[in-house]
């Protein structure tokens, strides 16, 4: 769906036929501390071709797998214990434990990361880890060898420090002389394949980063430090060249990693400048990764020279009940014991007018709190709006949330019948009226619907709900 919107939005040259290597890495790790036993990695298209995002995409998944069967025994043997904070925001660890040893697995999973990662990296990070016998010493756990840690007793535990981390990593936690040399072994086994790989993602990484960016230079100015970080970038990837040369494959698969760094810095700034004045990220299909970032700032600059058209949405303001109904509103719900719902016309959720559309979804027992649901309970869908292949459409309105809501982390799902859940926008709570704007291309003649799922519990208030065309002004 997401390629769709690509194509139709006519990108410079073929669209991006993979995620970066960053959001692969988070969603399996983010999998694995969740307590996923195996991962599938569905594609369309084979690893076996020889263009850049495929040798990315394999390079990434042979890296991962790598890892993976490093500590393959706490996956496959071991539980998982608890998820833990970590001293810097927007860090995690999971812990996974057999009857010998411990796995703390740290996840950078900053706000935005799904789209740009951004630095993701940080120096002396602290984890406090519960249960932990105190005869255990911490080792970070790196392709080529482990390497000792800071630990040491504090109240709640044992307090481990990372002098070093990027992304995700593995530390041990153990007193068995076994388990250390296994794991050393298996360590030592991957050296030199993991080292390479990790080289040839930054490398390849470095060489994008440098295209778009020049594309970026190009149409809106420099960035800020560019040309510092993508010096230190170089820099770095020379010389984990000569660690591997040297067989220093811990060196040089760190080095890669600190390669990393300054790119995704530079990526992380374009991205936020580019989506400063959008509600969300998805509210456009070229904002929600790097390497589209030059397409989506042509898209802005066509929008700001453009006018939008007639609205082509019947009933979205809600002010006649039988002028919705009649108009093709339709409204759904997911029968579930325990959950009462609501879908009508109100004056309290007006925004404009004496009427608005008001979704509700509690628990039948006021007294017995619902915790969570699996399907949203309730949702309705727009009438189907004729649009032309190729024509760029603006999908808005007005949302108010009374109260946060509870029982689901996608809150109110506003999709579109192009993309689905894929880019749909997410709201869990607002302050009073806010706007909502998403842009889409019809990638084919035929029809648009757009819908509104309230997927936990509370209350939803929807008002001047528009599909209007973006026309260009007449000269």
């Amino acid at each position: 769906a997401l390629r769709r919107q690509w194509v139709g939005f006519g990108c410079d040259g073929p669209p991006p036929a993979t995620f970066a290597a960053e959001q692969i890495r988070l969603l399996t790790y983010t999998s694995m501390t969740a307590g996923s036993r195996g991962f599938l990695f569905e594609s369309a298209s084979s690893l076996a071709e020889s263009d850049e995002d495929t040798r990315i995409r394999a390079m990434s998944l042979e890296l991962l797998n790598l890892e993976l069967d490093l500590i393959e025994p706490f996956l496959a043997g071991g539980s998982f214990v608890s998820a833990i904070p970590a001293s810097e925001p927007g860090v995690v660890g999971a812990i996974l434990q057999t009857d010998r040893a411990r796995i703390l697995v740290p996840v950078w999973s900053a706000p935005g990361a799904q789209f740009v990662s951004g630095q993701s990296a940080g120096n002396g990070v602290t984890f406090v880890v519960p249960g932990v016998p105190e005869s255990n010493d911490a080792y970070h756990v790196l392709p080529g060898g482990l390497r000792p840690l800071k630990d040491r007793r504090v109240s709640g535990g044992t307090r481990v420090t990372l002098d070093e981390f990027s992304l995700t990593a593995l530390v041990l936690l153990t007193q068995d002389a076994l388990v250390y040399q296994s794991l050393s072994q298996r360590a030592e086994l991957i050296g030199a394949r993991a080292a390479q790989l990790a080289r040839e993602l930054a490398g390849a990484k470095l060489q994008q980063v440098e295209r778009i960016e020049g594309q970026l230079a190009a149409e809106i100015g420099r960035a800020a430090a560019e040309d510092r970080w993508l010096s230190d970038a170089r820099q770095t990837l020379q010389s984990c060249a000569g660690a591997a040369a040297s067989r220093d494959y811990r060196t040089a698969y760190l080095g890669a990693e600190r390669a990393m760094r300054p790119l995704r810095l530079l990526e992380r700034q374009r991205w936020q400048a580019a989506i400063a004045g959008l509600s969300r990220p998805v509210a456009s299909p070229l904002a929600v990764c790097f390497a589209t970032l030059p397409c989506h700032g042509r898209l802005l600059k066509r929008i700001g020279q453009s006018s939008l058209g007639e609205d082509r949405l019947t009933g979205g303001d809600f002010e006649e009940l039988g002028r919705t109904l009649q108009s093709g509103w339709r409204h759904f719900q997911h029968p579930t014991a325990g959950i009462t719902t609501e879908a009508g016309l109100a004056p309290a959720a007006a925004h404009d007018g004496q009427y608005g559309l008001r979704l509700s979804a509690l628990p039948a027992d006021p007294n017995r709190a619902a915790v969570l649901a699996e399907s949203p309970p309730v949702w309705i869908t727009s009438p189907e709006v004729p649009v032309r292949q190729g024509e760029l459409l603006s999908i808005q309105g007005w949302v108010q949330i009374p109260s946060p809501i509870t029982g689901s982390v996608d809150g109110l799902l506003i999709a579109d019948s192009y993309t689905g859940e894929t880019l749909a926008e997410r709201i869990g709570e607002t302050t009073g009226w806010q706007p909502f704007t998403l842009y889409r291309v019809a990638p084919e003649s035929g029809t648009l619907t757009v819908s509104f799922a309230l997927s936990g519990f509370g209350e939803v208030w929807l008002d001047d709900i528009r599909i209007c065309p973006i026309e260009n002004r007449q000269p």
